[in-house]
């Protein structure tokens, strides 16, 4: 009980000191309005991009992908996308929120916690498991996320167009960078082998300079996130939003984790999937774990609402420190874990 504590506060509270420093920084006045926009855009157009990018390309090959595993995970995703749209239409009336609780439902913040969770409760196994779904179920939160953002956009230019979705979906930075980094992943494969046994050209072997370039932005991604996050919080803004901000935070650290584990145990139960502690915690790094910032950044880029959506992000993360030590504790207890 105590290790599944310390792994979370260790893992969270970082998060939670750089918002607090973003929140302390506006108070004092660092920070403009118009330099947050713009902090805002470099956020979303070229760190997060990098990071996405990275994540995938360090993957050995498209090989390293378990394809029974991942349409598992990507039928789970769109049982957690339709849950969360049926409540969300039950629970507001105005479009923009909607938007942001359908993404509280699916996407969680496994690009930057997901590894480090699997790695301290699955070791090298979890770890591992976790590498290989980071293309399929990041691939899956931008275009979902972009999707029903666009729907639910206060932008009435973008409603139910489906030309306007469609370019918004194949123009979106980080989906971009997914999908490069999977066609760097498959030419990969094509490509001959040296001496070594390794590809004759790879981005990081064969231009460091440019791969280092896009790993720095990738590395300053996530701190520079959510200090910027942090430092666009409204506190007075939640005593008018505690009904969502609660639903959003169940939506995200309870009901998504029970559905996708009742999903792992069917197809465990059908023998489609093995059951192991390796995707087991996996598993729970893609259910369980908080609302990334990145989820804040779109919705206030795509004309949502951006302050329900960092409120969510910053309480999920809160929360998640309590809600990750019990579920992990409970899968111990069944031996899952």
């Amino acid at each position: 009980m105590l290790n599944a504590f310390l792994f979370s506060f260790n893992a969270i509270m970082p998060m939670i000191l750089l918002m607090t420093l973003g929140y302390y920084l506006r108070s004092k006045g660092f920070f403009s309005a118009s330099v947050l926009k713009e902090m805002n855009h470099f956020a979303f157009y070229y760190c997060i991009p990098s990071l996405m990018f990275t994540n995938v390309y360090v993957l050995d090959g498209l090989q390293d992908i378990p394809i029974k595993l991942m349409a598992f995970v990507l039928i789970s995703l769109v049982l957690l996308t339709l849950s969360g749209l049926f409540i969300a239409l039950y629970s507001t009336n105005k479009s923009s929120q909607r938007g942001v609780l359908v993404q509280m439902s699916f996407r969680s913040n496994y690009a930057i916690v997901g590894a480090a969770m699997a790695a301290s409760l699955g070791g090298t196994a979890g770890e591992a498991i976790s590498a290989t779904l980071q293309a399929p179920s990041i691939l899956y939160f931008n275009i979902v996320a972009v999707l029903f953002l666009t729907i639910f956009s206060e932008d009435n230019a973008r409603k139910i167009n489906i030309p306007n979705i469609c370019r918004s979906i194949i123009t979106n930075p980080l989906i971009l960078a997914q999908i490069f980094a999977i066609a760097c992943l498959a030419i990969r494969c094509i490509l001959p082998l040296n001496t070594a046994g390794k590809p004759i050209f790879t981005i990081a072997n064969n231009v460091p300079w440019f791969f280092s370039f896009i790993k720095s932005l990738a590395k300053i991604s996530s701190p520079f996130v959510f200090v910027l996050l942090g430092a666009q919080v409204r506190f007075s803004s939640v005593k008018n939003m505690k009904k969502l901000l609660t639903l959003g935070n169940l939506l995200r650290l309870i009901l998504a984790p029970f559905l996708g584990f009742i999903s792992y145990y069917l197809a465990t139960h059908f023998n489609f999937l093995t059951a192991s502690p390796a995707i087991v915690s996996a598993l729970l790094a893609l259910y369980g774990s908080p609302s990334p910032a990145v989820a804040a950044v779109m919705a206030e880029e795509m004309n949502c609402d951006g302050e329900l959506a960092r409120q969510c992000v910053i309480w999920s993360t809160v929360f998640s420190m309590l809600t990750l030590m019990l579920w992990a504790i409970f899968f111990r207890m069944i031996n899952w874990l």
